[in-house]
C-alpha cells in the first residue's frame, strides 16, 4: 500500500459517534458509512439497495471461501497430527504431548474447531481438572461418612452433595477423550464411599487438597449444596458473557470484574471450606 492507501485506512478505521434508533454508538468510520447506506436502502432507495446486496454476495462470498480454506488447513493439521499419533506409539512416546491431539480437533462441514489442549499449559490444567474430580468423589465418600453413612451402605440411598455436583461439573468440561463415562462416576463414586475407612478418607482428601494448593483442615467440608448450584449459576454465566464478547478484551474484563464481584457478595462462606476455585482459574474467572 502506498501512503494515500495508508491515510485512507487509518481515516476508515477512526471511530466516529453514530446515532441509530434514537440511540448513539461509537463505531467505526466504515461502519457508519455501511449503516447510513442500509438506513438509505430501508427507505426504498434502488442504488442503494442494488449496493447493499452487491456487498452482502460479496462478503458472504469471501466469507465462505475463508471457511473452506480454514476448514482445508485443519483438514491437514489433523491428518499430520494422526501420523505423528501413530507414530509415538510405535516409538513407545508419550501420545499426550502430541498438540493439538487428533481426536481434540473437530472438523464439521464448513467449520473446524479444537476442543482439547493445545500446548503444555492446557494439558497441565486439564489434567489438575481431572485430579480435582476425582478428589471430589472422595470428598463425596468422606462426607457421606461424615454424614452417618457407613461402608456397606446402598449407593442409591446417599443424597448427593456439593462434591458430586463439582466433581460431574468438570467432568463435563473436559475434552471427551478426558470424560468419564456416566458408569465410570457411578463406580468412582462406590469406591469412594465402599473401599475405603473413614480415617483413610480424611488422609486421602486432606493430603489432595494440600497437593492441589488448597490446605484446607483435615475433615472439612464444602458448603451446602444451594451455595455451590449458586456458585456455578454464577461462573456460567460469566462464560457465558465472556463467550458473547467474541474477544473484546474490555468486555471480558467487564465480565470477568462482574462474576467475581457477585462471587464474593451473594455467596459468604463462612467457616466452610472454600469452594475448589481452581478448576475456573484458567478460563480467568478466578
Amino acid at each position: 500500500m502506498d501512503e494515500f492507501d495508508n491515510a485512507v485506512a487509518r481515516h476508515m478505521r477512526k471511530t466516529v459517534t453514530s446515532r441509530q434508533n434514537g440511540q448513539t454508538k461509537p463505531m467505526s468510520m466504515r461502519e457508519a458509512m455501511l449503516a447510513k447506506q442500509a438506513e438509505v436502502a430501508l427507505k426504498g432507495s434502488p442504488y442503494a439497495i442494488r449496493h447493499i446486496l452487491m456487498m452482502d454476495q460479496r462478503a458472504t462470498e469471501r466469507e465462505a471461501q475463508e471457511r473452506l480454506a480454514k476448514r482445508e488447513a485443519w483438514v491437514r493439521i489433523k491428518q499430520s497430527q494422526e501420523r505423528r499419533h501413530v507414530a509415538a506409539i510405535a516409538k513407545g512416546e508419550d501420545v499426550d504431548l502430541i498438540l493439538p491431539h487428533p481426536e481434540d480437533i473437530v472438523i464439521d462441514a464448513d467449520d473446524a474447531r479444537v476442543v482439547g489442549p493445545c500446548d503444555t499449559a492446557e494439558l497441565a490444567a486439564c489434567h489438575e481438572a481431572m485430579q480435582m474430580r476425582d478428589l471430589l468423589f472422595l470428598q463425596q465418600g468422606l462426607e457421606d461418612r461424615l454424614g452417618g453413612a457407613s461402608e456397606r451402605e446402598d449407593q442409591s440411598q446417599i443424597k448427593p452433595t456439593s462434591p458430586l455436583l463439582f466433581a460431574s461439573f468438570i467432568n463435563r468440561t473436559l475434552p471427551k477423550r478426558f470424560q468419564l463415562s456416566q458408569a465410570a462416576e457411578l463406580e468412582a463414586l462406590r469406591r469412594a464411599s465402599s473401599l475405603y475407612t473413614k480415617r483413610e478418607l480424611l488422609t486421602l482428601c486432606y493430603r489432595g487438597w494440600a497437593k492441589l494448593g488448597m490446605h484446607l483442615p483435615r475433615g472439612a467440608q464444602l458448603p451446602g449444596i444451594g451455595i455451590c448450584i449458586s456458585y456455578l449459576d454464577i461462573t456460567l454465566a460469566t462464560l457465558v458473557r465472556i463467550r458473547e464478547a467474541e474477544g473484546n478484551r474490555l468486555e471480558i474484563d467487564d465480565a470477568i470484574a462482574e462474576g467475581r464481584q457477585r462471587l464474593f457478595e451473594e455467596l459468604p462462606l463462612g467457616n466452610s471450606a472454600p469452594v475448589p476455585q481452581t478448576m475456573f482459574r484458567e478460563r480467568g474467572i478466578m
